[in-house]
């Protein structure tokens, strides 16, 4: 289960942050998401990564998608 949790907030999280800065370049993306922190230089996600999906991830409107799409593909 820890992993799926994992999975499923990393792949939040790119998506989230490729939204917010605006890029879909993956490599960009983790580039980032390991400068801020959110994931270590493996690409796990990091306890700050983590803290950060279960705040921002409450906002329905954070990825711009419907709230139904959300909970049927990522949770």
């Amino acid at each position: 289960m820890a992993i799926r949790n994992e999975y499923v907030e990393r792949e939040w999280l790119l998506r989230y942050l490729g939204h917010t800065i605006g890029t879909h370049n993956v490599d960009q993306i983790i580039l980032f998401a390991r400068d801020a922190g959110y994931l270590d230089a493996d690409g796990c996600i990091t306890v700050q990564g983590s803290n950060f999906y279960r705040v921002a991830s409450r906002d329905p409107d954070a990825l711009g998608y419907d709230q139904n799409y959300i909970m049927q593909h990522y949770h």
